[in-house]
This record gives C-alpha cells, structure tokens and sequence, in this order.
C-alpha cells in the first residue's frame, strides 16, 4: 500500500535576523544570468528576500549574499514559498531553505559585523 504523501512544512525553529544585503540567485534550469535580489532576513536555516523574477516553490537554487567586508557567502538550497509583494511592483517575496545549515557562530559574526538592516 502506497503511502500519502504529506505537505512539506516550513521549519519556524530558527530566530531570524534582520539582514539586508544584495544577492544573486541562480535558480535550477534557467539559462540566463542569476537575478538579483534583496534579502529581507537571515537564519541559520535560510533566509527570506526580495527577488523581481517569479520563481516556484520546490525550485533548487544557489545563493550568493554579496556581504560588505568579506568574500561572498555561498549556500544551495531550494525555494519554500513565495508571495507576490505589491511594493515595488513585480516583485516576490521569497523563503529560501538551505540545504546545509549555517553555523550558528557564522550567522552570529555575520549579522555582528553591520549587515543587518
């Protein structure tokens, strides 16, 4: 007998960091240059931003936050949700799952070293 399938569910576990910072976004079977985004907020579990390309839920992706003193921040993961934002128009709201969590020292240094909004 075949099991049902049951819906995924966003972990809420993570405590979220305001964190504004530009990102490029390569989602999974596009061929074109990797959009731009604007990040909204940061966990160790991932993150939420602000992209102007519609996207699907269950889309893999690779993020790149382009961090102010440092080398890029590197992190695959796949898209949860996503919302249509009304300001400015065009845009999406975006929840990014990552693969692999960021250490909890690195997310801390990270938000400790100015970029938070």
């Amino acid at each position: 007998m075949l099991s049902e399938a049951r819906p995924e569910r966003r972990r809420t576990d993570h405590a979220r960091a305001p964190f504004r910072v530009t990102a490029s976004v390569s989602l999974a079977g596009s061929a074109g240059a990797a959009p731009v985004a604007l990040t909204e907020n940061l966990s160790g579990g991932g993150l939420r931003l602000r992209l102007f390309e519609r996207s699907s839920p269950g889309t893999e992706v690779a993020v790149s936050l382009h961090l102010f003193d440092r080398p890029a921040l590197k992190r695959a993961g796949r898209i949860a949700w996503v919302k249509r934002d009304t300001v400015p128009p065009g845009a999406w709201l975006v929840g990014i799952e990552f693969h692999e969590e960021l250490a909890p020292a690195l997310l801390n240094q990270i938000v400790a070293e100015g970029h938070p909004a």
